[in-house]
């Protein structure tokens, strides 16, 4: 009797649950530019100009 490592099993799980909620042009990227993309999205743009010190 084999057993599965749950963690293994959750992340397998996690990653078919994923997989229905991405979008069309989420799925058609590599995982290397998808990775990107969540980087850049995460990235802290906020530029404070002097208007906003006042």
């Amino acid at each position: 009797m084999s057993e599965k490592n749950l963690a293994h099993a959750n992340l397998e799980f996690q990653q078919q649950s994923n997989a229905g909620f991405q979008s069309a042009e989420e799925q058609r990227r590599s995982r290397e530019i998808q990775a990107e993309v969540e980087r850049i999205g995460k990235a802290d743009t906020y530029f404070p100009l002097d208007r906003d010190n006042d």
